[in-house]
């Protein structure tokens, strides 16, 4: 899931892809099961599409 807010936008990973990528995630201020990427800095569209295929790669292994 994606959310807009006013300052970020704000990405709802599953748990085990933020733990797989974590040591990527460092400079963005996150939550229990949330990323908060800032509206004032370019979204890292590779890190979500990383995220994405990880993610679906565990779904379609039926894990």
């Amino acid at each position: 899931m994606i959310g807009g807010y006013k300052k970020h936008v704000g990405f709802y990973p599953h748990p085990t892809t933020i733990e797989k990528i974590s040591d990527k995630l460092t400079i963005y201020k996150q939550g229990k099961g949330s990323i908060q990427f800032p509206i004032n800095r370019p979204i890292p569209c590779e890190l979500i599409i990383e995220m994405v295929e990880f993610r679906r790669n565990i779904v379609r292994a039926g894990k």
